[in-house]
């Protein structure tokens, strides 16, 4: 069985479209549950999936009563009856052949997650929403995140979106970190495994030069300064004793360091070195931090 685990919150615009493809899919139904997981919405989400839930059983709604997407998630995971487990958004509709393409290649491929690539369409047909649309498909606005700008292979990748779970990893490396209020996916794709396993590998052969670095970046909501330091320095805590338990080297950046980095990941084609040595250089020169680390031009050749 396969259980599909659906975060929600005051979805009432979006969630009849993400239903109908749920139930379009070509996956035997017999054999399929979906959790959506609710965190206590205050709008017609839940009378409307009341009536989608009266015509079909496998249906569920969960309470969350902690509102964020983590907790959701851990709750599903636990009330799931499946041995794989599918996260999907409400805001997204998928293809028929989704969740059985998914179920295909994971076990094809004898992974712990895969996923297929994100679709992104604009909100409205303005030219804002347009070149949003087009920025965050585009290796400019993304790089090399393949999920979101496409792949002709299949190929590993850091992460995917709306991922297809084997519900044995969760017992291997734990549940979703429920301080992550964002990029809480991040918790189970298979960049801290994958590149633990690679240094260990490499360390037992005796190459014990390799240096990997990787960068984290995440942010809270708080109501004022005081929490939002409180809250990122539990985090932090969280994430350096999680490295220490793989055996990697973790250590925190302040501010001046991350822009050196962005500078120096623009510019990796240039001479120019990044010329800020201080957050007063701001104050003094009327520049903004863009101004420090983006490149005065792109060469598209």
């Amino acid at each position: 069985m396969i259980s599909v685990i659906v975060p929600i919150y005051n979805e009432e615009k979006y969630i009849d479209k993400c239903v109908q493809s749920i139930v379009n899919q070509d996956y035997p139904k017999d054999d399929l549950e979906v959790l959506f997981v609710d965190g206590m919405s205050t709008d017609a989400t839940r009378s409307k999936l009341a009536v989608w839930a009266q015509q079909y059983p496998w249906l569920r709604v969960i309470d969350n009563p902690q509102r964020i997407v983590p907790p959701a998630m851990n709750i599903g995971i636990r009330a799931a009856k499946g041995d794989i487990i599918i996260r999907l958004d409400a805001h997204a509709s998928f293809p028929t052949c989704y969740f059985s393409e998914l179920v295909r290649y994971l076990n094809e491929l004898q992974a712990d997650n895969v996923g297929g690539v994100c679709r992104t369409l604009p909100i409205d047909d303005t030219p804002l929403c347009r070149s949003i649309a087009a920025v965050l498909s585009s290796p400019f606005g993304m790089g090399n995140s393949y999920f979101r700008i496409g792949s002709d292979q299949i190929r590993k990748v850091d992460t995917v979106p709306f991922g297809c779970f084997r519900r044995s990893l969760f017992d291997k490396i734990g549940y979703f970190d429920e301080q992550l209020v964002r990029n809480q996916d991040d918790e189970f794709n298979v960049v801290r495994k994958e590149y633990a396993d690679y240094l260990r590998n490499q360390l037992e052969k005796g190459n014990n030069g390799i240096v990997k670095s990787k960068y984290l970046v995440f942010g809270v909501e708080a109501r004022d300064r005081k929490q939002a330091v409180s809250r990122l320095s539990k985090i932090e805590s969280d994430i350096m004793n999680k490295f220490k338990i793989l055996g990697c080297k973790a250590l925190p950046i302040d501010g001046l360091e991350r822009l050196k980095i962005m500078h120096d990941y623009m510019n990796q084609d240039s001479l120019e070195k990044f010329a800020m040595h201080s957050f007063k250089d701001i104050t003094q020169s009327g520049l903004t931090p863009k101004n420090y680390i983006t490149p005065t031009s792109f060469d598209f050749r």
